[in-house]
């Protein structure tokens, strides 16, 4: 009989038999894990890695807008207008901005309210933040620019009359006032009203002259242009169409504006030597019991 058919087999055996596939399956399976871990799968200590130094970075490298965004303005500055040209820059199609204009608008015209100098807790401020939601709207293509632009105007004059801290910025705010006044002009020149308010506010006579005679001519029964018109030509030399202003104006004021007017009228046309005029004057003061 051959020796091998003497020889006992161990019990262990098959066990060894059994364990080498499984072992070689475990090293297999190793490898392919570490292979998708390498490529930056979602366990990939890698990926991990990469996200901790991401965070870690300088927001102004990553282009964050916090980042970027702009130091608070000290509220006793006189800054400039803000600029319509870029606001609402990178919104939404029409439709969107035509809502953020809405927004804007109602926002502005709300604190524009509630902060005029007699309104309780009226503050400076408040009118500042109007008039940058209010020039916001205009940037986004207000559906109403002439309404927006009054609205600015009258913002501009009470932050002028009743909130300027000096001089200075009374003329800045001003000017910005006769800037809006001149855009509602241009947008609804008909309206002799809004040309009105634009002409009493310029410097330059000759050229106030000018446009209170367009709205002495667009508005012939309203007195107060006439009035305006009347004193600038008699400073200006021309006492006989100026004296006949006042006296238009005179014979148009009603009781109670008369009241007020007419001691201002009566010393123009005496102070100019238009006594004529000034009885005339005196005789509707008179009629009206004044």
């Amino acid at each position: 009989m051959p020796a091998d058919r003497n020889r006992t087999v161990s019990p262990v055996d098959p066990w060894l038999r059994l364990s080498l596939p499984l072992a070689l399956a475990s090293i297999v399976a190793g490898a392919i894990v570490a292979v998708l871990a390498d490529l930056g799968g979602p366990t990939s200590p890698r990926r991990t890695q990469g996200a901790a130094e991401a965070s870690r970075e300088d927001p102004s490298e990553r282009g964050d807008a916090t980042a970027r965004a702009p130091a608070p303005v000290p509220e006793d500055a006189v800054e400039g207008p803000p600029s319509i040209a870029s606001a609402g820059a990178g919104d939404g199609g029409d439709g969107q901005s035509g809502d953020q204009a809405e927004s804007h608008f109602a926002l502005g015209r709300d604190l524009a309210t509630r902060n005029v100098a007699d309104a309780p807790g009226a503050s400076k401020e408040g009118l500042r933040r109007a008039e940058a939601e209010l020039v916001s709207a205009l940037g986004l293509g207000y559906r109403d620019p002439a309404a927006a632009q009054r609205l600015l105007a009258q913002t501009y004059g009470a932050l002028a009359h009743e909130w300027a801290a000096s001089g200075e910025e009374k003329r800045v705010y001003e000017q910005r006032e006769r800037e809006a006044r001149r855009a509602i002009v241009a947008l609804a020149p008909g309206d002799a009203e809004a040309r009105y308010e634009y002409a009493i506010l310029l410097e330059d006579r000759r050229q106030r002259i000018q446009e209170l005679a367009e709205v002495v001519r667009r508005a012939p029964s309203d007195p107060r242009p006439r009035r305006a018109l009347g004193e600038d030509l008699l400073e200006l030399g021309d006492t006989e169409e100026g004296a006949r202003q006042l006296v238009e104006a005179g014979e148009l004021f009603d009781r109670e504006d008369l009241e007020y007017h007419g001691p201002t009228i009566l010393h123009l046309l005496r102070q100019y030597g238009r006594e004529e005029e000034e009885e005339r004057v005196r005789q509707r003061m008179e009629t009206l019991g004044l």
